[in-house]
């Protein structure tokens, strides 16, 4: 009867134990998705930075974006710059062509007071 006790004993002491080690595996595991966590919650907030700057400041990015996300984002803030310089000019040239469909229409009349 002896054995048997003893290996109830050490039944119950193997589940303790492997219960103990269930338990700090799943700890570990939730601490790595916390860690995982806090660093995706980081990129996003670099992300949101990065596309809600005002125009023509530089996007302040920090290093811990992967190399190709900050290659993009540099690529994205040129051309964004691009844009507005380019709509800038569509607006200045559609002025001008305003002024000198004016001109021209001010100067027919001129020409032809009784048509």
């Amino acid at each position: 009867q002896g054995k048997k006790l003893n290996s109830g004993e050490n039944g119950v002491v193997n589940r303790k134990k492997l219960n103990r080690e269930m338990i700090t595996a799943l700890q570990q595991d939730v601490e790595k998705l916390r860690k995982k966590l806090r660093l995706e919650e980081n990129i996003h907030r670099a992300m949101e930075r990065a596309f809600n700057r005002p125009l023509g400041a530089l996007p302040r990015l920090p290093p811990l974006l992967p190399p190709m996300t900050l290659q993009l984002l540099a690529e994205v803030a040129v051309l964004e710059e691009e844009i507005v310089r380019l709509e800038e000019h569509i607006v200045h040239f559609r002025q001008e062509l305003y002024q000198e469909a004016a001109l021209t229409s001010s100067k027919t009349n001129i020409r032809m007071p009784f048509a």
